[in-house]
């Protein structure tokens, strides 16, 4: 029987009790979005919880599932070495069917999250992880809620990255 495993996502809070509050919020608004957010294509939340050592080092968890074999970014770039050495392969073969699959299961993810009312705001190849054929929108500590139809521009792009996003 295998046991089940997830992600653990530390967070350590600042010292500063203004740091530490600000960095608590975006932390918790990420618990929140996730909650809100069931979908084949992005990771499940499981649950948060905070710790207090003795040290006072405050820290807040995050869990999620499942546990990615690699993240989008690594992938393409193992996959592309595979394929200048044998294009012809049958892990290249299946590694580019996957590759072709997951821009419908990205777009589809994508559009549920906008549908719920949630900016990611941070996509990117290193957001992106996969589990065998599978793949899964992670990292959510950009997003935003918004009111759908509302709203159109970014309240604070300043939590994304700045290769990927907009000018």
């Amino acid at each position: 029987m295998q046991l089940p495993s997830f992600v653990r996502k530390r967070v350590k809070l600042p010292a500063r009790k203004l740091q530490a509050k600000a960095t608590l919020k975006i932390i918790q608004e990420e618990a929140d979005n996730l909650r809100s957010l069931v979908h084949p294509h992005i990771v499940a939340f499981i649950g948060s919880y905070e710790e207090l050592k003795s040290s006072n080092r405050h820290y807040y968890f995050l869990l999620m599932s499942p546990v990615g074999d690699n993240d989008l970014r690594n992938f393409l770039d193992i996959a592309g070495e595979s394929t200048e050495l044998d294009f012809t392969s049958s892990t290249s073969r299946t590694w580019r069917s996957w590759i072709h699959s997951w821009f419908a299961c990205l777009a589809s993810a994508l559009a549920y999250m906008h549908e719920k009312g949630i900016r990611h705001q941070d996509i990117k190849p290193s957001n992106i992880i996969h589990k065998g054929n599978r793949v899964y929108f992670t990292d959510f500590s950009s997003s935003c809620a918004f009111d759908v139809g509302r709203t159109t521009s970014t309240d604070n792009p300043s939590r994304s990255s700045p290769m990927y996003a907009a000018p």
